[in-house]
């Protein structure tokens, strides 16, 4: 897959003929491919393409800069990880982290899968992330030191549950993210994803409990 702005032809993000709104709005149709991943368009395709070109940068004291090879790497090995622990398409995975190379890297594992990634706000407290745990059946967590006790207190009641990865200094009721990573193959083939197939499951901000009423 070559990225689109490397590709030959005219930008297939573009207009072909521009023209008044309603001709363009009536000649306009979806081109919708029977496969299509997520994680091939915006990670694993440009690393074949240009494999060195920055992808992320994470400021602060340690900036570092992450290239689309180092993205692919990195989620081949959790998406490895992930699949050894019997986590697969259709198991939802929960990311309740702040912003971070973490986050892309499990985006990307997960849907590599075929799996659902269930973003978490890391500032809801425990009984919202109890809901929507235990309502979407996850299982699998992904979080960092700072809202691990939280998160913790509730792997008891989610028998879906489990696995639970910390970014940095894992108790031994946790496993190590990068840890995990390391150990895991490098090899990765990733599952046939269906342009239909469920990526994201997002609980929207008001909702902290079951519908009433």
């Amino acid at each position: 897959m070559i990225p689109l702005e490397d590709r030959p032809g005219p930008n297939p993000r573009a207009f072909a003929t521009p023209g008044p709104w309603e001709d363009l709005q009536s000649r306009f149709r979806w081109d919708i491919p029977a496969f299509f991943s997520i994680a091939e368009a915006c990670c694993d395709a440009w690393a074949r393409a240009a494999p060195d070109r920055v992808a992320l940068t994470e400021p602060g004291g340690t900036k570092r800069e992450w290239s689309y090879g180092d993205l692919k790497a990195a989620s081949d090995r959790l998406a490895n990880a992930l699949r050894a622990r019997g986590i697969g398409r259709g198991d939802r995975v929960a990311i309740l982290l702040p912003q971070c190379a973490e986050v892309l890297i499990t985006h990307f594992a997960v849907m590599k899968l075929g799996a659902v990634v269930l973003p978490l706000f890391t500032l809801f407290g425990v009984e919202a992330l109890r809901f929507r745990l235990e309502d979407s059946g996850a299982a699998a967590l992904v979080t960092d030191p700072e809202n691990l006790e939280k998160a913790m207190a509730l792997v008891p009641d989610l028998p879906e549950m489990r696995l639970v990865l910390v970014t940095d200094r894992a108790p031994s009721s946790a496993t190590a993210f990068w840890a995990t990573i390391e150990a895991a193959s490098a090899a990765f083939l990733p599952a046939p994803i269906a342009a239909d197939d469920p990526a994201m499951l997002i609980y929207t901000s008001g909702t902290t409990g079951p519908p009433k009423g």
